[in-house]
Formats: structure tokens, sequence, C-alpha cells
């Protein structure tokens, strides 16, 4: 078995003139990346660090920080990958929460690591590293060629078994080792021939929970990673030989680091940029011939439509990834439009990596059924689920439970420990089960979202189960309600909440972002616009489902990786909500009519939403 510093080894041998990454005017082979991680790492261990070591690494997504991983992967260090654009006291909860032994930064974030080093840290004994302050590593560019892609014979795909979930460590090539003690060093293997890592060993901090709860982070071992690499190996969006795979994603997310993770292990080319940039990404595309694109999230489709010149060829696109929030028609329909030859990925999953499913179509498949758009597909080769009720029975087609998941691929736990336990083998984390004291989901994990599947067996995501809004006694999924906002035409992008309501327990409201504001301005509260997509959500869905309230907004509040920060969004509407009184409050013997707070709303000025500006 070995590990993704392994993979990266391997690739070097077998083609070392193939390139490995594109990043602005720097070309990569795999023989200059390996030689740029032996360097750097040698750096990094006279600096101090070394095996078992926790390390925060906050650089930007560039070449230097690819190869900082590597390099931190080869001296088998704890890798936590940290966004640099956190507050001093939210970088100091993430330090703390993973227990940080050394900080790795880059000099834009020497204000940050400053102040950082000035605060009191609880204990923590930090080594902060400026990796400019390293010698930079040197060596000579290969001339890239094309080269066997490593999916062409390394693994034979046969080989792994259809029940690895249940039989992981089965599969071919993994065996088991007794746990090595995890004191720090500064020992590193200069070869295969001397001893892998243990498997069971957390390699891999991944901050979570930043949109809806406190701040944690997930724990991923070598085998988890490894066996992650397999099961993409599987997937017919993973086959295609020598793809070009486009990743602006941070890299300190799993999207990202997944998506480059499991390309340079396959032999593939990574084309990487800082952020997202429609106009650069669209140069890319046509200029790298890139094949494989990874959009986060969706409603980003958008901005690539908006670039005023659209001369550019994308003719070499293979693969679409829509990820991170859900795909409407008019976002599948954008994404064709631009590539229609391209085949489009529609697909769930978690940091947690407990539940993968795939949707794969083509545009004629999409012509001849829209509603495709709507399903994630089915899991995944080594990811079992099952839907179950609150009473933790399994729901019936059609029927919507919380998602719960098996596999291999998952990770092992959270720092801080919170109440998810590890099962009696030690290979995967088990959420409290609904039954008290019941065993058979052990071994499973709670997604926390709820699904509902067709009698094809598809899979149909229908909210966060935090975000299910309790209204008057019904259960009202916010998806169904968004879907059905977002196929009005002047809609360009909504979020459904839940706000407390006297009479009801919660009310359906939504927050609006308009694909153009027309005669009806910018204003927080338009009244006859907000009848308008009531009465509109009234003809396609049940009337205790349609919103009490709209409120329009130029933009959400986002987290560093696009996605909505639904507790500041539900925190900015709670407070238009009592800034701007609605006729229906929720009070008793409340009356139906204008309410005087309604009438002449100015229009919207940046300071009553810049807490909802990015």
């Amino acid at each position: 078995m070995f590990s993704m510093y392994d993979m990266l080894c391997i690739n070097e041998k077998k083609m070392p003139d193939k390139l490995a990454l594109v990043f602005e005017t720097q070309r990569c082979t795999y023989r200059d990346l390996r030689e740029r991680v032996e360097s750097f790492a040698e750096r990094l261990a006279q600096a101090g660090i070394g095996r078992g070591m926790t390390v925060v690494l906050m650089r930007a997504n560039t070449l230097e920080w690819v190869v900082t991983f590597y390099a931190l992967l080869k001296l088998e260090a704890r890798i936590a990958p940290l966004s640099g654009c956190l507050t001093t006291d939210e970088m100091a909860k993430a330090l703390g929460v993973v227990r940080c032994q050394a900080l790795v930064y880059d000099k834009a974030y020497q204000p940050a690591a400053s102040k950082l080093e000035a605060t009191d840290l609880e204990g923590l004994d930090i080594l902060f590293v400026c990796a400019q302050d390293l010698p930079s590593s040197t060596g000579a560019p290969s001339k890239a060629t094309n080269g066997q892609a490593l999916n062409e014979g390394l693994f034979d795909k046969a080989a792994v078994p259809d029940d690895a979930m249940q039989r992981a460590a089965s599969v071919p090539g993994i065996a088991r080792r007794d746990p090595r003690p995890e004191s720090p060093g500064t020992q590193s293997r200069d070869d295969m021939s001397k001893e892998l890592p243990d498997l069971d060993e957390t390699v891999l901090y991944i901050f979570t929970g930043g949109s809806t709860g406190a701040l944690r982070a997930a724990k991923h071992s070598h085998f988890s990673l490894m066996m992650q690499f397999m099961s993409g190996l599987r997937n017919p969006v993973n086959q295609i030989a020598d793809s070009i795979f486009l990743i602006y994603a941070p890299l300190f997310h799993l999207g990202g680091l997944s998506a480059l993770l499991q390309t340079l292990a396959r032999g593939n080319t990574v084309v990487l940029t800082q952020r997202f940039d429609a106009a650069q990404i669209l140069g890319l595309i046509e200029a790298e011939k890139v094949t494989h694109l990874l959009l986060i999230p969706p409603s980003i489709v958008s901005r690539l439509w908006d670039v005023p010149e659209r001369t550019y060829d994308l003719s070499s696109l293979e693969v679409v990834f829509l990820t991170g929030g859900s795909a409407n028609e008019d976002t599948v329909r954008t994404v064709f439009d631009l590539c229609p030859q391209a085949q489009l990925f529609n697909g769930y999953g978690q940091t947690e990596q407990a539940a993968r499913m795939t949707s794969l179509f083509s545009k004629a498949e999409f012509d001849a059924d829209p509603g495709i758009v709507e399903t994630v597909g089915y899991p995944d080769d080594f990811f079992e689920v099952r839907l179950l009720d609150e009473a933790g029975e399994e729901v019936g087609t059609g029927a919507c439970g919380e998602l719960w998941g098996k596999s291999p691929c998952m990770f092992t736990g959270y720092e801080p420990c919170t109440p998810v336990s590890l099962d009696g083998v030690g290979q995967g984390p088990r959420a409290k089960s609904p039954q008290e004291g019941a065993d058979k989901l052990a071994g499973w994990f709670a997604t926390g979202d709820i699904f509902c599947k067709d009698a094809l067996g598809r899979y149909y995501f229908r909210g966060r189960k935090k975000n299910m809004i309790k209204s008057g006694g019904e259960n009202v999924y916010a998806v169904e309600v968004e879907r059905a906002l977002t196929s009005y035409p002047l809609v360009k992008e909504c979020v459904v909440l839940g706000l407390p309501h006297q009479l009801l327990g919660e009310m359906v409201v939504a927050a609006v972002i308009l694909a153009d504001s027309g005669p009806w301005g910018l204003g927080p509260v338009m009244p006859s616009l907000e009848a308008e997509l009531i009465g509109f959500c009234a003809a396609t869905i049940a009337g205790y489902k349609k919103p009490k309230r709209l409120f329009f907004l130029t933009d959400f509040p986002r987290t560093p990786s696009g996605k909505v920060d639904l507790s500041a969004l539900r925190a900015h509407l709670r407070r238009l909500h009592e800034e701007f009184p609605h006729h229906d409050q929720g009070k008793p013997g409340a009356k139906e009519g204008k309410n005087k707070g309604e009438a002449n709303i100015p229009l919207q000025s940046k300071n009553q939403v810049k807490e909802c500006e990015t």
C-alpha cells in the first residue's frame, strides 16, 4: 500500500517528462515536481519539521503550495491546510483545534503570523516558518511530453472487489501494520524500500463546519486517501488518458485538494489558478486544452457566460463538474451552451467522505429529460448508503430520510473530539444511533442531509436536516422551494431559510438575487415583486411550502470556498425582518394587509447590506 507521496514518486519514475502542473508561466514536469519536493523537504527538515508533527499550511493556490504539501507528505507530517483569509482570532482557533506544532506560511501572511506569535495560544508551542525565508529550490525545468497515464496497467481495476466497503482490508496491496510511535522527528523515507507509514495514521486535517456550526477538523488517514484514489479509478470521468484538470478551488478544502491529489496520482496534468477569474478560466481552457473543469459552486457558471468576448475554443472539455451546491436547469443549459460536446457531472459528497454519488449526462440526455438535473445519481463504487427516518428505520421509495453512509474512503473522526466515536476495529467513525443501544449502524455516518430515492434507485437532495423548515407541523425542504423560485426568469440565485414564527413555529423566507433589477430598483423589500414571486411559487408547490417573505439582496455572505454562509445570512434576514415589519409577524389576531413599514421603502444602500457582500 502506497501513500499519496509514493504515487508521485512512481509517476516520476514512469513518466519523468510528462507535464504535471501548470501555474501561470511555470510549467512543471513530474521530474521537476519531484526534485522541487525533495529539495524543499530537506529545507523544512532543517527548520525543525519532521515526522508526526502537526503542520498548518497557509499558502496561496500556487505551485509552491503543491510543493510544500508533498514535501510535508514526504516528511510524514500531519498536514492541516488553512485559509489565509481568516481573522487572527479564527486562525488562532484553528491552530488550537488541531494542536498545531508548526505553521508554514507565505510572506504575504507575515502580519497575521506575527499577530499569532504574540497571541496566547493556550499553551501551544508553535514553530513559525516563513516559506520564502527558506532557500529556494533550483533545477532546470524539463521539456514536457506526453507519457503513459498511471491507470494504464499500474492498477488492475478488476482486482478491486465490488464489496470493498465491507472488506476494505482485503483489497490487494493493502497491508495493515502495527502503529508506530507518533513522536516528532526529522526522519523521512528516501525510497520505496524503507518502511511505509502506518495506514491508519492521520495525515490530513480538513477544517469544516464554518457555514453552519462550530469549527472542527475532519481527520483523514493514509488509508482513506488511498481508498479515495482507488474509488476514483473506477469512475468513468477519471478514465480519460492524458486528462488535463483545471482547478481554481481553494486547496484548503477537500474538493480542490482531492482533484489535485487524484489527478497527479493518476499521472495526468493539473492547471492551477489562485482564484476564479472567468476570462482567465476560459483562456486557459483554450490554451492548455483542458479536459476536466471543476465549478464550485454551480451558480458561478453564469460568470463564465457573462465574459464579453465569447469566442474561446472550449472543444477540449470532456467533463464539467458541478458540485458544492444545487444545480438547476438554467445553470446546466448555460454549461451546454458553452461546451455542448462535454458531459456534465452533477454529484454529491462531503468532507467526511462517508457517501459519494454521481450523475453523469450529456446534452442529448438533458434535452430529452431536463429533470435529470435534479438527481445526484447513484452511489459511487466503495460507497454504501441508507435513508433513515427519525426512528432509524429505512424509508421507502419517494419518502425523505436522512442519508447515512459507509465507506473505506471515510474520515476517522473529528478534532476536537465530538460525540462521533470509533467502532470496534478503529476503521471509521460511527455516529450515535437513533435507537439507544442499537448496533445495526456501527461503522455508519449520519451526513445530516435529507434525500429521497426514486424507483430507478436515483437519489435526490432535499436539504440539510438542520435547514429543514418545520412550518405549521409540515416539513418544508429548502431545495424544493429554491427550485421553484429560480425557475422564475428574473431570479438569478436564492436561499430559503426558516425564521421564528409565533403561530407556525417557523416561517419560510427567501433571500433572492435578481438577474436584472428592472423597474423594481434594489430595495431589500419590494412588495409588488414579492407578491408576484409568491404567487408564482403557489402555482408550482404546495401552499404551505411557499415563502411568507422575500428579501432582495445584491449578494450573499460566503465562505472562502464560495458557499453561502448560512449562519450570517440567517442573522441578516432576521435583522431585516425586524427593521422592515411584515403584515404577518405571527402574532395572534394579525390581519392581512399592507403594513406601514412596507410603504415607500428606500433603495437599498451599501450600508444596509454590507453584511451580505463579499
